[in-house]
């Protein structure tokens, strides 16, 4: 019996099983956590990719109503796809240069799912974005996601951006009945 024993414990017929049992769970892990990283990653990507397009959109026009603000909105929101947008909060808003007083104010804000920017505000956008001719403007985007991963071993990632875009047409973009 004792001669059994000990041919049991120098056996090694079953060693692979047993460490790959040990490691298992960890390459688990780390394969949950490559897929929700990157599933954030993608997601913080399409919520830049909303904000850089709405802005280029709002920013083609010469003024805009507000069916243009709720297009722009939607295309947004087409946009996050796969990913829920029902939270989404975009604002988007039309800053401008005075040379009087020479600083950039808000001329309008619209917001979705959240506060627009007060009118008259001053606002301080990054060197080079704003001309310091009077009356130019700029288109400021800003998007505020929550995300959410499948696995919620992270809880909630907060995702913002601020994108700005010079209008194409003309000194500033106007916002006619919004």
């Amino acid at each position: 019996m004792l001669k059994r024993l000990t041919g049991l414990w120098q056996s090694a017929s079953g060693l692979a099983a047993i460490e790959f049992a040990l490691i298992a769970p960890v390459l688990v892990v780390m394969l949950l956590g490559t897929i929700g990283i990157c599933n954030a990653l993608a997601c913080n990507r399409k919520v830049n990719d909303l904000a850089s397009n709405v802005s280029g959109l709002v920013s083609m026009a010469t003024s805009v109503s507000s069916t243009d603000i709720s297009n722009a909105y939607n295309a947004g929101n087409a946009i996050l796809y796969p990913y829920p947008s029902t939270n989404t909060t975009i604002v988007i808003s039309s800053i401008t240069y005075s040379a009087a007083t020479n600083q950039d104010t808000v001329a309008w804000s619209r917001a979705q799912n959240g506060t627009p920017l007060s009118q008259g505000s001053v606002v301080a956008p990054p060197a080079g974005v704003m001309s310091t001719t009077d009356g130019a403007g700029a288109i400021l985007v800003s998007v505020s996601y929550s995300y959410s991963p499948a696995w919620g071993f992270f809880g909630s990632i907060p995702m913002n951006v601020s994108f700005y875009s010079r209008p194409r047409q003309s000194l500033s973009v106007a916002c006619n009945g919004c």
